[in-house]
């Protein structure tokens, strides 16, 4: 089932992506998707939000199945919600495609503590560019898609406020 808060976290993560985009004018540059089907090991799971470059390489599909052993899908945003306690958890997971595998690359917490201080480790979260665009980055203009220590806690906040009303 889903819920207020996992839809606010999701719906969060998107806006820090976008807004990462837009400092590149990157923002119109990419389709955004829902409800994708994920195959882990032969369990089917559905994707909240995905993006992909409007302009793909030859011999990619229009629409990402999220099939690594076909290229689809390069990199998977993981947030987790603790129901007891302000805390958020995000993983980053890339497909390595030599070992046939997800390896969890990056690990960021994001909490308050009983004074109100938000702690964050782990960040910024940091996508790079090439495994969202299928192609290099055009330096200096383009850069890794890099979701900083500001929006991090934003996308905590937003989701505190909802869940601890």
């Amino acid at each position: 089932m889903i819920t207020g808060e996992h839809t606010q976290i999701s719906f969060a993560v998107h806006r820090a992506i976008d807004s990462a985009l837009r400092k590149m004018s990157l923002d119109k540059a990419i389709h955004d998707y829902a409800c994708v089907d994920i195959d882990v090991g032969g369990v089917t799971k559905q994707a909240d939000m995905g993006w992909g470059p409007r302009r793909l390489p030859s011999g990619y599909p229009k629409r990402p199945t999220l099939d690594p052993t076909r290229g689809n899908v390069n990199v998977v945003i993981a947030a987790i919600v603790n129901r007891r306690r302000p805390m958020v958890s995000i993983d980053k997971w890339i497909w390595d495609a030599v070992n046939g595998k997800s390896l969890n690359c990056q690990h960021i917490d994001v909490s308050k503590s009983d004074t109100d201080e938000v702690k964050l480790s782990g960040g910024p979260l940091i996508i790079p560019f090439h495994l969202l665009f299928f192609r290099q980055p055009e330096i200096p203009r383009e850069t890794d898609i890099i979701i900083d220590r500001e929006w991090l806690q934003k996308i905590a906040e937003w989701e505190w406020d909802l869940q601890f009303q």
